[in-house]
């Protein structure tokens, strides 16, 4: 440099010059929130002591002096705005009637549940607010709320307008490519054509990883058997290969949102998202992701959960007979709700509804939300969970252990000797190492995100020594490193299982106790938990519900409770009764359900409807395949063949609506033809719905499934351990998680008229019979029931398809003299 510029030396001065006056940090400083009051630290003091009031019967001095203790902490750390912001966003959520509450570490602060954002009294609960807050200021509040879905937009909006369109935005979210997707978008740069794409794609699963697709095609034997041809397509496998994890797109965060006193485009690129319902609504994405935002502004997390939803919709629905009536006023301690959750009644309960769940609640024989809890922990985090999970259910039921030490029983002894949730590893950290709130919570993370590398065995050796120094034996010691070090897959804070355990609790009730009500918002929620709509309106009907059909002159946009008659007529049964919405019909616009619903009923005949809402062709057709008509004209192969006459009638109506009012009489039905057979009716209906309305598919197979000895999935469910059998049912929820021996084990749930049955597949089963398993749409599955603390289970031994009759009939209008029967050997 100095040869370059020897001729003008100042120059090289000034660099030296310019790199000192440089900063080291160029990332923008922390900005504020927006101030809600002129004393944040008084105020926030005031409404805790109220909601302490309102929220506990009797105040201790024990529990004031945590209120106090927390709120010296919340304050002297200068997050008192953070808490008025959550406070003031519920509060407003509540006077709208929006169903919400806390998840996450903030459930562990007392001060949250005073101050009504979280539904768990973590002062009942003994939590350790340490691990949400603790002392040393080394780590911000994680403010994490969950509020119904369809209203969260609504709340982020409240804080828009409240707080300025430019002060509010959400994170970016980084998309990448899935398996499908990608096939999709390299068989389009492929130039492949549209079917052969489409064909493709929906052979490969969810479970089929790109970089693993050329092997997967040879090995699994679903696609093995798929007729793809792997020659054909090996540039489509090569490319999606290469495109594994590769970004797709920039969008709008789920739930985390960030605010400002200062404009957010002052310190980092923001973009709009193009929704909302005004210009002032449009939603800011900054295009940063959570983990940056975090450096420089105060992140919410406005999440929704769908489970809030079904406790929404049933209180609205309940509330129209009991004003005073409130889901959050419930108890979560009638022992009824356990009970249900012990006995497998799980079907359609938010967090609760996997058959993991609802095995786990039956082997830990659940008594009280604490057990629930403990279910939530140990299954919720999924296959890499930390929660040795058979180890607690043992010790729960009875089996024998010990604790050496005092302090091991303070901290694991509610959990039978076992950790079970994240604060535990900070409380073991704190009392046998000597570490600071800070530190535990570090020392914790780092534990769990270097789990591949084995962090907690390289801090093994000086975790002893501190342990040892601190007076404690090399026994105990060893004790506390393996329980420390064993923690290191994904687990939950314990307010959050609480949290989720409560939603359960609660739900649980309503479906046990209001359960017309509970269906209905259950089934307007959806996708709201783990089974679809098919099965839930299953569920309602061996519920004792009846579920009545689509009408155009009763249903609406939601699900309707009513009244039904008995088998008696003269007998009403009151909320006996569920209506299916309009919503259901597949292919109707939302523009011809509005009409539909805002034009005066009844709608006196079959043309009267067509004139007054013009739908188009194909919905006037699904309408009438459901049986939305028919109440109408109850020959339906017989309104199909009137729509162009339908049509033409509301045509000459309309053309003669300004001229004199001459009469238009209605075309003529035809009578002489024959309507749709039975067979025709249910496929129909299920085509168009998606589900069956007055029962299930294989009630109608039932007779020819028993001659060949198949029984249904209640009888499985009753049999003894070891007891051989044979079902047959509509597979579902199939799923395949990784083992340690990379062998494949496949559970699916089989669900037939009377519920479910849990099927296990091993990788030999998986192997033969892997086609049928996948790609059946009924199966017949012979096996055998196993049992494990009286949860039973069903082991396949062989899988083969089922063809119902129902489907040859509605083909051929006649039952065949020969037919493509199921294997039973």
């Amino acid at each position: 440099m100095h040869t370059l510029y020897q001729d003008a030396p100042d120059l090289i001065a000034n660099t030296l010059l310019i790199a000192d006056l440089c900063e080291d940090n160029v990332l923008p400083g922390r900005t504020e929130l927006p101030p809600v009051t002129d004393n944040p630290n008084q105020m926030l003091r005031e409404v805790t002591y109220a909601g302490m009031h309102e929220w506990h019967r009797n105040v201790t001095p024990p529990l004031k002096a945590r209120i106090n203790r927390e709120l010296d902490r919340i304050i002297s750390l200068g997050y008192a705005n953070h808490f008025l912001v959550a406070w003031d966003m519920c509060q407003w959520a509540s006077e709208k009637n929006i169903q919400f509450s806390g998840r996450g570490s903030v459930v562990d602060a007392a001060v949250a549940f005073c101050l009504g954002f979280s539904r768990i009294d973590a002062f009942t609960h003994n939590l350790h607010f340490e691990r949400f807050l603790p002392p040393d200021g080394t780590k911000q509040p994680d403010i994490d709320i969950d509020f119904e879905a369809k209203r969260r937009d609504d709340v982020r909006n409240y804080l828009i307008h409240k707080y300025g369109k430019d002060h509010v935005a959400t994170v970016a979210a980084i998309g990448s490519y899935r398996v499908r997707g990608i096939i999709r978008e390299v068989g389009k740069a492929l130039a492949l054509p549209d079917p052969l794409i489409g064909f493709l794609a929906k052979k490969v699963h969810g479970s089929v990883n790109p970089e693993s697709l050329y092997e997967a095609l040879q090995k699994r034997p679903e696609l093995r058997d798929s007729k793809i041809s792997r020659e054909r397509f090996q540039w489509v496998f090569k490319l999606a290969e290469n495109l594994q994890d590769v970004p797709r797109n920039m969008r709008a965060h789920s739930s985390g949102v960030v605010i400002s006193q200062s404009p957010i485009a002052d310190t980092v690129p923001v973009m709009w998202s193009g929704s909302g319902d005004d210009q002032d609504s449009y939603l800011r994405i900054i295009q940063w992701d959570k983990r940056s935002a975090k450096h420089c502004y105060v992140k919410f997390d406005i999440l929704c959960l769908r489970g809030q939803d079904v406790l929404s919709g049933t209180e609205s629905r309940l509330r129209q007979s009991d004003p005073t009536f409130r889901v959050s006023k419930l108890e979560t301690d009638d022992p009824t709700i356990y009970a249900a959750m012990r006995s497998h009644q799980t079907v359609g309960i938010p967090q609760s509804a996997s058959p993991a769940m609802t095995q786990a609640h039956a082997r830990i024989r659940t008594q009280n939300l604490k057990d629930a809890s403990l279910v939530q922990a140990g299954i919720r985090p999924g296959v890499g969970g930390a929660v040795k999970l058979n180890t607690l259910i043992a010790r729960r039921n009875g089996e024998k252990y010990s604790l050496s030490d005092p302090g091991l029983e303070r901290i694991v002894g509610d959990t039978y000797g076992i950790v079970v949730f994240q604060e535990q590893i900070d409380q073991l950290l704190e009392h046998f190492v000597g570490y600071s709130g800070g530190e535990a919570e570090e020392t914790r993370e780092k534990i769990h995100e270097k789990r591949h590398h084995n962090y907690g065995e390289t801090i093994a050796d000086s975790l002893r020594r501190r342990i040892i120094e601190r007076g404690h034996t090399p026994e105990i010691a060893e004790e506390v490193l393996q329980l420390i070090i064993g923690f290191k897959g994904y687990g939950f804070a314990q307010g959050h299982a609480l949290a989720f355990a409560e939603i359960s609790a609660r739900s649980v009730y309503c479906q046990q106790n209001f359960p017309a009500e509970y269906f209905a918002a259950l089934l307007d929620a959806q996708p709201a938990g783990y089974y679809g709509p098919a099965t839930l309106v299953n569920e309602a009907r061996i519920r004792g519900l009846q579920v009545l059909p689509v009408d155009v002159n009763l249903s609406h946009d939601h699900v309707l409770v009513e009244d039904i008659r008995a088998d008696d007529p003269t007998l009403i049964i009151p909320r006996g009764g569920i209506r299916l919405d309009l919503g259901l019909v597949h292919g109707l616009s939302r523009q011809t359900l509005h009409r539909i619903i805002e034009s005066p009923r009844p709608f006196t005949s079959f043309f009267d409807f067509v004139t007054r809402i013009r739908p188009r062709r194909d919905e006037l057709e699904q309408l009438i395949l459901c049986g939305a008509l028919d109440s109408l004209h109850l020959h339906r192969r017989a309104m199909l063949w009137s729509i162009n006459a339908a049509f033409q009638h509301a045509r000459t109506i309309l053309e003669s609506a300004h001229t004199l009012p001459f009469a238009h009489p209605e075309p003529p039905i035809p009578t002489d033809i024959p309507d749709l057979n039975p067979a025709e009716r249910l496929l129909s209906e299920r085509n168009v719905l998606g589900l069956d309305i007055h029962q299930h598919l294989l009630a109608y197979e039932r007779a020819r499934i028993q001659t060949k000895g198949g029984i249904t999935a209640s009888q499985a469910r009753q049999l003894p351990h070891g007891a051989k059998a044979f079902i047959v049912g509509n597979p579902i929820r199939l799923r395949m998680p990784p083992t340690p021996s990379g062998k494949r084990v496949v559970f699916f749930d089989l669900e037939d008229e009377t519920g479910l049955m849990n099927v296990t597949c091993f990788d030999d089963t998986y192997q033969k019979y892997g086609h049928s398993i996948i790609l059946s749409r009924f199966a017949t599955v012979i096996g055998e029931i196993q049992r494990r603390e009286d949860y039973p289970a069903f082991i396949a031994h062989s899988v083969h398809p089922y063809h119902p009759l129902l489907f040859t009939d509605s083909q051929t209008n006649r039952t065949p003299a020969k037919t493509a029967d199921f294997l039973v050997g």
